[in-house]
């Protein structure tokens, strides 16, 4: 069905895609920007997400009321987030209110007001938020292990931003910052469902076509891996710890090998990181594996949720079953799961419509292509296990591995050096 994906560049540069679904009663639609926390500075730390929320808050036209109550009124939804690499608008409307959500979506986008009192309302919001995450020690312990490996690149850096970048914003900070990254060449609208084509691309004209047309490219400064501990000694009753290992980045040839190891080792319940840990020793109530891909760099981990008295236990039972799986490799029942566990999810992913715009305006926006179903299942046939017990090799090195941990009662950095590294 993906390879019913049109396409269409305006002059200045903004790429449409578009697929149609005609056998559905919604639209679901996206604009994507190259803004995210990799493209900033340290000094405008968040403002890549601060623009996600103030764009909310109205444009010259419409009042952030005018937006919500409209919205509302015709039973859509709209929303937004941040990422590293990117932030994403988007909203879901039936059939016959398309347009109405389009011309809301796109306002929004092209013409913000930032106005002074919101922007200082919302300062106070964006800081709670920040407040909210230093209390999960999920949050705590990922953002600590990126600021760890990617230190000295913005890609390390928390995509909230800090207290005091965000409390020194302005509302020129923000026209500054959208005025370089939100341009056509980074900028790609994205929709699924049933719609006319041609009546869309007019819309996304009619907001977007008389942007001028600007030379750049999705480009950034490459993140080099450091082998890093970082410990937090949190209030909390548990101890939440991570392993990490340097790997590829998101769009090279070992996408699905990656996927199909990381479902293997931690990915599901079958896997075996869960079966050892969890299910026959009972030493973490939470325990799996992780991937995070980005242009350049990517990053494998494995992550636990344990009691302080089980914490040694568990990283050493950790080490053992990424020991044996870099030096025998899988096997072939595994193999076959895996395999057929990622190609089902696959198919029923692309399924919906709300999932083709996710996958249209990222792959669009990041790789400059669009990879059809059928391209993807060709490419989950090919990987062989050789494939597969090739990344365990060279992803599990225990010699520079990362570790970020965090909890009442985490132990000296001596203490994972001997566990891990020794």
């Amino acid at each position: 069905m993906t390879s019913d994906i049109k396409k269409v560049t305006l002059e200045n540069g903004l790429r449409i895609v578009m697929m149609p679904m005609n056998f559905i009663r919604t639209v679901t639609m996206g604009v994507w920007a190259g803004s995210g926390t990799r493209y900033e500075t340290p000094d405008v730390n968040g403002v890549s997400h601060f623009i996600e929320h103030m764009l909310f808050k109205g444009t010259h036209s419409r009042s952030a009321f005018d937006i919500a109550e409209k919205v509302d009124e015709i039973g859509a939804n709209l929303n937004a987030y941040t990422s590293k690499q990117y932030t994403c608008f988007y909203a879901k409307s039936v059939e016959n209110k398309w347009e109405t959500v389009a011309d809301i979506l796109f306002d929004m986008v092209t013409d913000p007001r930032f106005n002074e009192q919101d922007l200082e309302t919302e300062k106070g919001v964006i800081c709670e938020e920040i407040e909210m995450y230093r209390d999960s020690p999920d949050d705590i312990m990922i953002e600590g292990m990126y600021a760890g490996v990617w230190k000295g690149n913005m890609l390390g850096s928390e995509i909230l931003g800090t207290q005091e970048t965000v409390g020194a914003m302005t509302p020129d900070t923000l026209r500054r910052y959208m005025k370089q990254r939100y341009i056509p060449s980074r900028m790609v609208i994205s929709v699924a469902g049933n719609f006319d084509p041609d009546r869309f691309v007019k819309k996304v004209e009619s907001f977007f076509g008389s942007m001028p047309r600007v030379t750049g490219d999705m480009g950034c400064a490459r993140a080099e891996y450091n082998s890093s501990i970082n410990l937090f000694k949190r209030d909390f009753e548990q101890t939440n710890v991570c392993i990490g290992f340097k790997a590829d980045g998101s769009g090279g040839p070992y996408r699905h090998a990656i996927a199909m190891f990381n479902s293997i080792l931690g990915g599901s319940s079958s896997s075996r990181l869960y079966q050892e840990i969890r299910e026959k020793r009972g030493l973490a109530y939470s325990v799996g594996s992780s991937y995070a891909g980005y242009m350049h760099e990517g990053l494998f981990a494995v992550d636990m949720g344990v009691n302080a008295e089980c914490e040694e236990d568990a990283l050493r039972a950790a080490k053992d079953v990424l020991d044996e799986i870099k030096a025998n490799g899988i096997t072939k029942r595994e193999f076959e799961r895996v395999r057929q566990q990622l190609a089902a999810s696959v198919i029923m992913g692309l399924e919906g419509a709300a999932s083709m715009v996710s996958h249209m305006g990222r792959e669009e926006l990041l790789e400059n292509r669009i990879r059809t179903e059928e391209q993807i299942l060709e490419g989950i046939e090919k990987v062989t296990i050789d494939d597969i017990n090739n990344i365990a090799k060279r992803y599990i090195d225990f010699s520079t591995c990362s570790v970020s941990a965090v909890g009442r009662s985490i132990h000296d950095e001596q203490f994972y050096i001997d566990i891990l590294r020794k």
